[in-house]
């Protein structure tokens, strides 16, 4: 996926029976890959010269770029975000509602190890999670997945409960 360019608002919302997930260029990407790394994975995406410039408001994960991945190998290249982001999960707390910039989140479970790259990217819209966790450029990567990010720049307001703010968060 390369030079590809949003300029709408994007709004999914997961009481209507949809996953929650949103982002200005790809919602998610994936499956499940028996800890299948680098070559040995064929779920693998590059993203590169993308820009969002549309708002996007998401009840579970949000992101400019990439909302979440699962199972695979992602690499994020010379990508910019310039609409604001908004993950607003509505639930009994027992939910999670990652928002970033860049790319929001991957799953927590070994079958789903994801490897991502976040290369040279730069956010400008300003970042809200409403009950987990917010950040400029990485949201989550749960503690099976591994994120390399490099040479990435964060110029807008990161807002989240206590804590689960940042510029890049892990």
């Amino acid at each position: 996926v390369h030079d590809c360019v949003n300029n709408g608002d994007v709004t999914i919302d997961i009481a209507r029976g949809l996953a929650g997930l949103a982002s200005g260029i790809f919602g998610r990407f994936g499956g499940d890959n028996e800890w299948a790394t680098g070559e040995e994975n064929n779920r693998n995406i590059v993203i590169s010269n993308c820009l969002n410039n549309g708002k996007v408001i998401g009840t579970s994960q949000a992101a400019g770029i990439l909302a979440h991945a699962r199972g695979c190998v992602v690499k994020i290249s010379n990508c910019t975000n310039k609409g604001s982001i908004l993950s607003d999960y509505k639930s009994d707390g027992t939910g999670t509602s990652d928002a970033a910039g860049i790319f929001g989140s991957t799953d927590s479970s070994k079958s789903r190890y994801c490897m991502v790259y976040v290369d040279k990217c730069l956010n400008e819209g300003k970042v809200t999670s409403q009950n987990a966790r917010a950040a400029g450029i990485v949201g989550y990567v749960g503690e099976f997945s591994d994120v390399e990010v490099s040479g990435n720049s964060n110029l807008a307001t990161v807002a989240a409960p206590a804590a689960t703010e940042g510029g890049v968060n892990v």
